[in-house]
């Protein structure tokens, strides 16, 4: 069943304007640290620290947005209960469970209430990816035993 509606190709817009807005803030971080860390509150941080602490983010952003976009393709091809989105959400579990255990390292040493909210929305983030993989496995067997009844 292939249906290609408004939304579908409204939201693969703005998965790719997003992948390509991380890439170009990942390039605007490292010539504009001081500046963003002015804003930032983290000044007074050793310059290794903002810069992980601002690229890990983009970064990542930029690999979940790209795993997005492989989803997106078997979407609008009508097959998304592939073993590829499977691997994907796993991949995009584990970015942002990433990012969550980075931050909560940097709020062991800097604790500010805006890194213990990145941790716990990464954390969910991640669990929802991995509840999302399950219930889509779950489809991709049902989708196969179906195949092979028919």
């Amino acid at each position: 069943m292939k249906t290609n509606t408004i939304v579908h190709r409204i939201t693969k817009i703005m998965v790719d304007c997003m992948f390509f807005g991380t890439f170009a803030l990942a390039l605007f971080i490292p010539f504009q640290i001081n500046l963003l860390s002015r804003y930032l509150l983290i000044l007074d941080k050793p310059p290794e620290i903002r810069l992980a602490a601002l690229m890990l983010p983009a970064i990542a952003g930029m690999y979940i947005t790209w795993q997005l976009r492989v989803m997106f393709k078997t979407l609008l091809g009508g097959n998304p209960f592939v073993l590829r989105n499977i691997s994907a959400f796993r991949r995009i579990a584990i970015a942002c469970f990433s990012v969550g255990i980075c931050y909560t390292a940097l709020f062991i040493f800097y604790p500010t209430i805006a890194t213990a909210l990145v941790v716990g929305i990464c954390a969910v983030g991640g669990l929802f990816c991995l509840t999302l993989k399950d219930i889509f496995k779950q489809a991709y067997l049902y989708k196969q035993e179906n195949d092979l009844t028919v």
